[in-house]
């Protein structure tokens, strides 16, 4: 108790209580004055939370300084000690300036690091846009497609202008509309959400737009535009124009030029692109088959469309990309190199070309040649970083590529493509607990999901958790594409006739030769695997076959088998592998 006192008073001596309240008074004028500056500038409010720390990490120094210090009329002196002759000199000294110079330092740092923390999460936040669905009000069901394709034709002349993060068309059409606008910003990770309607009249078209800042749900700019049919590609960069300058964001001269350009189509053949691309963007393989279909008569009338070139080489690929892919055609290879030749400044062309590089031809650098690309003509193409963080991958750039999967989903945060893909790239750097979150939240969007139930199961079983895994396996067992993950659960457990009773399963006709080169690998048969992956590379060529021989955990059981590495070397792929 006495300690406690003669401390106490010391720190009276001292005027150390002097000191805290002066910054208390100091530290709420900066507040304020912060809080006043960021409602004027139109700065989101979460910012003032950045200044709360600065305060708070300031205050340890205020109190050292003021323990050893004193300012006063002549200036900073060292405060004396208790037991201090008066005659002795409290001048600063080198070690004294030293110290006021590090402590210095120290706030410096901290309020630097803060702010720029700040900065970083003001312009994160500032330039993420989002265009939620049109309504259609043409007063006929029959045209929702069109409503469709408006709405996913403004996302791509905003998408357009490289200073601003635009939300992909498929999160947009999931987020919960009966969320508050602050909600649905939060959801999207959005300032700004742009909300709209659209009519089609004969051969007018009536769009209604509106910009509202989803922070505070203002309402920031609204207008109305009429246009001519023909005339719809350009009353879409109009509205784009129009949003840039209303949320301040500066074009770039190339931006602009593309924006201004009048681009007038076939009321006709552009009707046609719509319904095709519609159906496309659907679910169901049927619908996406239908669309390719309608999109194969659109540019047997009108050989120069990029637009259905790009489109069909996309529909392609959606067919494509999965555990039991439907093989690529040749008018597949046609249709994605076509829409280049036809349009170079096609971001979606350069997409399926590089795609088509990547999962089929296997040709890397042509690959990364055109996804990279694509996200210098659309940096809010989710899509192009997904596929370059595969790309990375495969040459062991595994940092770079999970900061692309990351940007993908945040382009795209409700998509249950961007979210599962990027938590496979975590469970396979054996970043457990991030993979999982990213399958939580694709099963929150799709709780049927069996590509993430198989990264979730493949998660359990590498982090030694089988019981798990094993209930996550059952439970997609009579799953045609991904019900092969139970016998490789199985093969881990060592409960080996099972696993091979579930392997005989899978031979087919026709063979599912993904499960079957895994499986092969887990039970250590690696002429078996060999065989497996020959047919994937020759007869029945698979998107996944690169990954399978470098990077599969699957598949590290036969990693060194020499034929392995010569369908590696084969490609193109790093010896490391």
């Amino acid at each position: 108790m006495r300690r406690l006192v003669s401390l106490l008073a010391e720190a009276r001596r001292r005027r150390l209580f002097r000191t805290t309240g002066l910054y208390i008074v100091g530290g709420w004028v900066l507040l304020q004055v912060a809080d006043l500056a960021l409602e004027s500038l139109e700065l989101p409010g979460g910012l003032l939370r950045y200044f709360w720390l600065i305060a708070f990490a300031g205050f340890p120094l205020a109190l050292l300084f003021g323990w050893y210090y004193d300012i006063t009329a002549d200036g900073i002196r060292k405060t004396p000690a208790a037991n201090d002759a008066p005659a002795e000199s409290l001048d600063l000294r080198i070690p004294d300036y030293a110290i006021i110079a590090a402590l210095a330092i120290v706030a410096g740092v901290v309020t630097a690091g803060l702010l720029d923390q700040a900065r970083m999460d003001a312009s994160s936040f500032d330039d993420g846009i989002a265009v939620l669905p049109l309504d259609n009000l043409s007063g006929e069901e029959n045209q929702a497609y069109f409503a469709a394709g408006m709405h996913d034709a403004l996302i791509t002349s905003l998408s357009r202008i490289a200073a601003l993060r635009v939300v992909s068309r498929t999160s947009t059409l999931r987020v919960d509309t009966a969320l508050s606008m602050p909600e649905v910003g939060d959801t999207l990770g959005v300032r700004y959400v742009i909300e709209g309607s659209v009519a089609r009249e004969d051969n007018r078209v009536r769009i209604i737009v509106q910009l509202i800042d989803a922070v505070n749900d203002a309402h920031i700019w609204a207008d109305s535009y009429d246009r001519e049919f023909s005339s719809v590609l350009t009353l879409q960069n109009d509205v784009a124009r129009a949003i840039a300058e209303a949320i301040n964001v500066r074009l770039s001269d190339t931006e602009d030029a593309i924006l201004r350009e009048d681009r007038p189509v076939d009321p006709e053949i552009y009707d046609a692109y719509l319904r095709g691309m519609h159906l496309i963007n659907q679910e169901s393989m049927n619908e996406r088959r239908l669309g390719i279909t309608i999109l194969e008569e659109v540019v047997e009338k009108d050989p120069r469309n990029a637009l259905a070139y790009a489109g069909l080489g996309y529909g392609y690929a959606m067919l494509g990309h999965s555990a039991i892919p439907l093989w690529m055609s040749p008018a597949s290879k046609l249709a994605t190199r076509r829409a280049l030749e036809l349009d170079d400044s096609l971001a979606e062309a350069h997409l399926s070309v590089g795609s088509l590089n990547l999962y089929y031809e296997r040709d890397f650098p042509a690959a990364e040649l055109h996804l990279r690309r694509a996200t210098e003509l659309n940096p809010s193409l989710a899509e192009a970083w997904l596929h370059l963080a595969y790309l990375l991958e495969l040459y062991g750039y595994s940092d770079e590529a999970l900061s692309y999967g990351e940007r993908a989903v945040r382009l795209d945060p409700l998509s249950t493509f961007m979210l599962v893909n990027t938590g496979a790239l975590y469970w396979v750097r054996g970043r457990y607990e991030e993979a999982l979150q990213h399958v939580e939240k694709t099963l929150q969007v799709d709780p049927g999901n069996g590509f993430a139930r198989w990264v979730e199961a493949s998660v359990y079983r590498d982090a030694g958790q089988l019981g798990k895994a094993l209930d996550v396996a059952q439970a997609i067992r009579n799953d045609p594409a991904w019900g092969f993950t139970y016998a490789l659960v199985l093969a881990r457990l060592g409960r080996v006739e099972e696993a091979r009773s579930e392997l005989r399963k899978l031979e087919g006709p026709p063979p599912h030769v993904l499960a079957l080169a895994m499986l092969n690998a887990q039970l250590g048969q690696n002429d078996e695997v060999v065989r497996w992956m020959e047919l994937m590379r020759d007869e029945m060529p698979h998107p996944w076959y690169p990954w399978l021989l470098g990077w599969m955990p699957d598949m590290k059981p036969v990693y060194d088998n020499p034929r392995m590495r010569e369908m590696a070397e084969e490609i193109g792929l790093p010896n490391s592998l």
